[in-house]
């Protein structure tokens, strides 16, 4: 299945309420042929779903394969996921697919040999939920992560704050730096204190 479903006909231009009309005229006693040329619709495929009402209209891509419940369940545990600093790819996403379509008993046309719903799927599953996003996740280790919280970070500010607010730290002893020279680790806090003391001392 393509990423993005180009037609390659002219097959079912016509539209549900164009069919509609036409049966409708059919029956109120007009030729099959002029409700077929005056709604824009095939004779045969007129005829068609005058003698079988249930017959499907559908042209196109397949049906998702989960429901908007099921892949807003999986759109969460892959946000839970990130939110315990565990990195996934999108390879990871795919087999995640697979395994639940197939515990949950669902039809698929995921590949049965790599155990993967296809790059089509993932592309459009992505589409959909804009809010993912996936990146080649980097090694961070325990501590790093264990240090990044609420009162850790919060204590580093409260000591920066108090730190800026001493007299004798004027404007041109002040260092610009951007997102990379913030620290997550205690060795942050040691560095404001160093400095405080060394503007004690000056």
């Amino acid at each position: 299945m393509p990423t993005n479903y180009k037609r390659k006909s002219n097959r079912q231009s016509w539209t549900t309420q164009q069919l509609e009309q036409a049966i409708k005229a059919v029956k109120s006693g007009s030729p099959v042929k002029t409700a077929a040329r005056s709604y824009a619709i095939p004779r045969s495929t007129l005829i068609r779903h005058l003698t079988s009402p249930t017959v499907s209209t559908r042209l196109g891509p397949l049906d998702s394969v989960f429901n908007s419940q099921q892949e807003e369940e999986l759109v969460q545990h892959l946000l839970d996921l990130e939110k315990r600093f565990y990195g996934i790819t999108m390879t990871n996403v795919r087999k995640l697919a697979f395994d639940l379509a197939e515990r949950n008993g669902l039809p698929h046309p995921f590949n049965k040999s790599t155990k993967m719903a296809g790059k089509a799927w993932l592309s459009n599953f992505l589409k959909r939920n804009p809010k993912l996003s996936f990146r080649k996740p980097e090694a961070t280790s325990a501590a790093r992560a264990r240090g990044f919280n609420k009162p850790a970070v919060s204590a580093f500010y409260d000591l920066l704050e108090e730190a800026l607010k001493d007299p004798k730290l004027t404007p041109d002893r002040v260092l610009n730096a951007d997102e990379t020279s913030v620290c997550t680790v205690s060795i942050c806090f040691g560095i404001v204190v160093s400095l405080k003391i060394s503007l004690i001392l000056t």
